[in-house]
């Protein structure tokens, strides 16, 4: 993962897992503590899915290093 992707994909987890019983959510979702998913420092490829599923962020802005597998982020406009 290019640091330009790292730093964009750290940003997002943050922003998706700020609000208060996120974290708790996502754990419940994945299957695992709170105290791992507090560990990310980008969202695991693995989780990907599920964690958008949960916070609502599209899957291309928490793992845009996977765009090709994903498809094209979403347009600011969309």
């Amino acid at each position: 993962m290019s640091q330009n992707f790292k730093e964009s994909a750290q940003q997002a987890l943050q922003k998706a897992l700020e609000p208060r019983g996120m974290k708790s959510a996502v754990s419940k979702e994945v299957g695992i503590s709170i105290n791992a998913v507090s560990k990310w420092t980008v969202c695991p490829d693995e989780h990907v899915e599920k964690v958008e599923k949960v916070t609502g962020v599209d899957r291309t802005i928490l793992r845009p290093d996977l765009a090709e597998i994903f498809g094209s982020p979403p347009s600011a406009a969309e």
